[in-house]
Parts: structure tokens; C-alpha cells; sequence
């Protein structure tokens, strides 16, 4: 029985690729890079985030990305939280489901969404700014003393299932994020699903 969630952010509770394909194309801009679509970015953009810049902004400097990209997210207009979000993480704090966030998202950010969303308070841990989430998943695990076998792990992207199974736990893949459907199947995580209300009936079984 799944007594624990952790959630990745962006493309599974915040709904901002948008938002951070209209920073990218900003940074892109002080780079001279050619802009790419929004489709082409879903289609293109994985983790570690550096595979993807390796493409297009070969030889700048993660500091340099860093920060440009800093100043292009906090730039843009903030996102919103998919809707239904809320509804289902007050049943699972009601049903005694301990939560916690692991994302790459720059975690001033984070935390500015969490308030925005009126989320304060749901989570045990909330972890930001996790370049690499291959240890970090596990860490976090310890940290909060979630057992594998008890807990889930929803995401978004490829890098989220993998690091999901490294850590043991129940991978659960969610096809309105980053990555469509037919792209996320591929690294099979354990469940797809298509609407966030789908995770009640996972903690069931």
C-alpha cells in the first residue's frame, strides 16, 4: 500500500512550460540562438537539463546559463496549478499520505508557487534547484524515512521514471506534463495516467 508521494513540479502540479519555454527562448535571445518552438522544445527538452543545452548553447557555461535563465524566469508571468491538483493532494493529506516535492525547478520559485498555490503545509520536504535527481530521490527518501515499498514517485519525464526506479518505488508517469505520451511510455514507468485523480486509486491498491 503506497503510504508516501513524491512529486516532481513542473509539468505534474505547476503547469509553467510555457512559462519556462518563454524564458528559454529569452536566453536563447542573449545567446544568439535561433528560437524554437514550443513543440519543439516538449519534443527536445530532457534531464540532466544540460543534455539539452549541450545542443544548442554548446561551450557557455553553466554559470552563465544559470544565470540568464534566473533573470529570464523570474521575468515571465507566473504559471498556474493544473487544475484538480489541490482537490486530490487534500484527499491524500486527509487519507494520511505523506508528500514531498523533488524538482529541478529554481527553488525560489518553488516556494513563491507553493504560497501562490496555497500549498503551504502539504509537504514534508520540498526540494528544489536538483540539477541531477539520480541520488537525490533516494536522499530525500531517507531523509523523510520513506520506505520503497510504500512510496510513489510521479513524473513527467524519462529522468523522473529512471531515478524512480533506482530508488525502488512505484514510478508513475503523467502524460499532460513536459513530455506527450507516446514519449514518456518509452522509459515504461510502472503506471500512466491521464488525470490526476488517477493517483486515488493507486494509494489503494
Amino acid at each position: 500500500m503506497i503510504k508516501n508521494v513524491v512529486f516532481d513540479w513542473s509539468g505534474v502540479i505547476s503547469n509553467d512550460i510555457k512559462v519556462v519555454h518563454k524564458a528559454l527562448l529569452i536566453v536563447f535571445e542573449k545567446l544568439g540562438i535561433k528560437k524554437i518552438s514550443l513543440r519543439q522544445f516538449r519534443e527536445e527538452f530532457e534531464l540532466p537539463y544540460t543534455k539539452f543545452y549541450e545542443k544548442y548553447a554548446r561551450g557557455v557555461s553553466d554559470d552563465v546559463l544559470v544565470s540568464l535563465y534566473t533573470k529570464a524566469i523570474h521575468s515571465v508571468e507566473e504559471p498556474e496549478m493544473f487544475r484538480g491538483v489541490k482537490n486530490v493532494l487534500e484527499f491524500l493529506r486527509s487519507n494520511g499520505i505523506r508528500m514531498a516535492v523533488l524538482s529541478t525547478h529554481m527553488k525560489t520559485k518553488l516556494d513563491k508557487e507553493i504560497i501562490n498555490y496555497g500549498l503551504e503545509g502539504f509537504f514534508v520536504s520540498v526540494k528544489g534547484n536538483i540539477h541531477d535527481k539520480t541520488d537525490e530521490l533516494v536522499n530525500l527518501m531517507k531523509e523523510c524515512k520513506f520506505d520503497p515499498r510504500e512510496t510513489a514517485y510521479v513524473g513527467d519525464m524519462a529522468h523522473d521514471i529512471e531515478v524512480g526506479k533506482k530508488a525502488k518505488v512505484l514510478t508513475v508517469g503523467v502524460s499532460w506534463g513536459y513530455y506527450s505520451n507516446e514519449r514518456l511510455a518509452k522509459s515504461r514507468p510502472d503506471v500512466m495516467i491521464d488525470n490526476i485523480s488517477e493517483i486515488k486509486r493507486i494509494i489503494g491498491k
